[in-house]
């Protein structure tokens, strides 16, 4: 299975794109995503999807990335099913009408999938260093000019202490999704069953390996006094 929005070697023209211009995009594409047609977000995916494949993507690694989404649409159909069943017994009998989902839904869905296909651009064609050092350096820029602006302000720190916390939450959420993965191989290795089961042993595991892998970083970065 490919961990999901992990660096992916490549020679694109997106690998080539400064981290600082991909992080820049990442919150405007995701606002302009929130307000596009169901049709329009259909375009935006296949447009994703192509620029993946550009930059080398497998097809496992397309489904990896939006895998997330896909499991948020089934939860969101399920639930929007058993509450219409509650509220009227009556529409069991419009037979398979009935599992027809909702237009808000698959908008819904379809902008989660286009916001998780732009992540995973930024995240597979970026490595944590150049996302660090775009933060941090922009921070510095930011710093220097109020230091220069604003006379009392000259006392002001120049380490990015801002951009390094911010670098780390970053680039923590693909961790995340890469213990999930080795917490899931191990899982399916020792032959577990059952969704339900999976998810209430391998969540709390989940939680623990992500608290001590985070203590292992705040450590390390104490040791060099980067914090």
């Amino acid at each position: 299975m490919a961990v999901t929005l992990r660096y992916k070697k490549g020679i694109s023209l997106l690998h080539k794109v400064p981290a600082g211009v991909k992080l820049a995009m990442l919150p405007c594409c995701t606002f302009i995503i929130m307000l596009l047609s169901e049709h329009a977000l259909i375009i935006c995916s296949l447009c994703c999807t192509l620029a993946a494949l550009l930059c080398g993507w497998t097809l496992r690694e397309l489904y990896a990335d939006v895998r997330p989404a896909l499991y948020y649409a089934l939860l969101l159909a399920s639930a929007s099913l058993i509450n219409a069943v509650i509220a009227s017994p009556g529409i069991l009998h419009n037979g398979i009408e009935v599992l027809k989902p909702e237009n808000t839904l698959l908008v819904y869905t379809g902008r989660l999938l286009c916001v998780m296909q732009f992540s995973a651009l930024l995240f597979r064609t970026t490595t944590n260093i150049q996302i660090k050092d775009a933060i941090c350096t922009a921070e510095v820029k930011l710093r220097t000019a109020f230091k220069a602006l604003l006379p009392f302000a000259r006392n002001i720190s120049d380490n990015p202490r801002f951009g390094i916390i911010l670098a780390l939450t970053l680039n923590f959420i693909p961790e995340i999704f890469n213990q999930w993965q080795i917490l899931e191989r191990a899982w399916n290795a020792r032959g577990g069953r059952g969704y339900i089961a999976k998810m209430r042993i391998l969540l709390f595991a989940l939680i623990s390996r992500s608290f001590y892998a985070a203590a292992q970083k705040s450590r390390a970065l104490a040791a060099r006094k980067l914090l």
